[in-house]
């Protein structure tokens, strides 16, 4: 592997710290490790541009613009994609991007939003999921609102001016481009958060335990997938099932019987808790992810590389990386009747189909670590010449 010998320092733009692995689902922490063991030559610096401080002016601000203004002018028109804001952290970027050395440098932002100004010789880049459009189009299924369009031409603008643009989700890149015709959009291919060697399970023939991830963002999913639980065993009294919750504590859903079980948030980066959380996704039936808008995408993928069956809701993203027929699981409308069946499906498919099931989730996400993942970015950047 041979790189680029113009680029000595990478700087990294996050809101929050991006070594640690509890900022925006992993993505900072991960990417950064990757590049260090693939090219220990380029120096990594990072900026945090978070507004750590509580109770200063500008955080204070914060809190009240989005408890008052952003409920009147949308719900995306929150206090950190405002002038006031984007003036303060381009102060931020800009001392940043001072101190580097003089040698030519990879600015690297995780926000769509926030791109540092660059000297002559730097390459500007922009890594993350997806545009403020995609999110109120895709996701939340309306049109902008007048000020959430204005939203949208300053990030689309900020898009068009970056270097390098990579979205981690493929209909996202090609939603952006369309958006930004004159802007090339990357897509940075699969990738899977788990940063250890955990073996995967193909044998779950004999579990009757399923398995949901997720906060209490996705509490609607949960208690259509709680229902289904009930219903499977009210009529399979003899032989029930269980649901084990990650992420959520059993006061936000009163409607539960003992066999559904929370287990609250499981922080990956404690070792026991870690242990109890890849315990769940390996001896898992399936993993049920359903939702009328989004499903997280990275614990699904995680479950999938340790060989967890899927019941999932499909959206263009995973039926594009995925397909519309899915080997690795069963696609599910957002409906308990939906998720029943695929629940009494997945419990009398016999033992060769289930484990080539299992077999087919691990393929899916095969080599798709996060070291392939950052040396193709690198190639498309132009800092890897293999």
């Amino acid at each position: 592997m041979t790189t680029s010998d113009s680029y000595k320092q990478l700087l990294v733009f996050a809101s929050g710290n991006a070594q640690d692995p509890l900022t925006w689902s992993n993505v900072p922490y991960m990417f950064i490790n990757a590049f260090k063991r693939n090219y220990p030559n380029i120096e990594i610096s990072i900026c945090d541009i978070q507004i750590e401080h509580p109770n200063s002016a500008i955080w204070l601000f914060g809190k009240i613009y989005n408890k008052i203004i952003t409920p009147f002018l949308g719900s995306l028109c929150t206090f950190n994609r405002t002038s006031i804001y984007q003036h303060y952290i381009n102060a931020i970027l800009r001392k940043s991007v001072i101190l580097l050395k003089s040698e030519p440098a990879i600015l690297l932002s995780f926000d769509f939003s926030n791109l540092p100004p660059k000297r002559p010789d730097d390459i500007s880049c922009l890594l993350c999921d997806w545009t403020i459009k995609y999110e109120i189009e895709e996701h939340q299924k309306r049109q902008p609102t007048y000020f959430e369009k204005r939203k949208i031409r300053r990030q689309e603008h900020i898009i068009a001016k970056a270097d390098h643009v990579t979205s981690i989700f493929p209909y996202a890149a090609r939603f952006i481009e369309q958006e930004c015709p004159n802007v090339q959009v990357y897509y940075s291919g699969k990738s899977v958060n788990i940063d250890k060697n955990i073996p995967a399970n193909v044998n779950r023939e004999h579990s009757n335990r399923f398995l949901f991830v997720g906060n209490q963002t996705y509490l609607p999913g949960l208690c259509i997938i709680i229902k289904a639980i009930k219903q499977y065993n009210v009529k399979h009294a003899d032989s029930p099932v269980c649901l084990d919750v990650i992420g959520m504590t059993e006061e936000v859903c009163a409607d539960h019987d003992s066999h559904v079980v929370f287990h609250g948030y499981l922080n990956k980066s404690n070792s026991e808790q870690a242990e109890r959380y890849y315990s769940m996704i390996r001896n898992a039936r399936a993993l049920i992810a359903v939702s009328d808008r989004w499903v997280g995408a990275s614990s699904i993928m995680e479950a999938m590389s340790l060989g967890t069956p899927m019941i999932i809701t499909p959206n263009r993203e995973l039926e594009t990386m995925f397909g519309k027929e899915l080997r690795s699981g069963w696609w599910c409308s957002y409906s308990s009747q939906s998720v029943l069946n695929a629940i009494e499906e997945s419990m009398v498919l016999p033992s060769r189909k289930l484990r080539e099931m299992c077999e087919n989730a691990i393929a899916e996400l095969d080599q798709c670590d996060w070291d392939s993942l950052v040396r193709r970015w690198a190639r498309n950047v132009g800092i890897d010449r293999e």
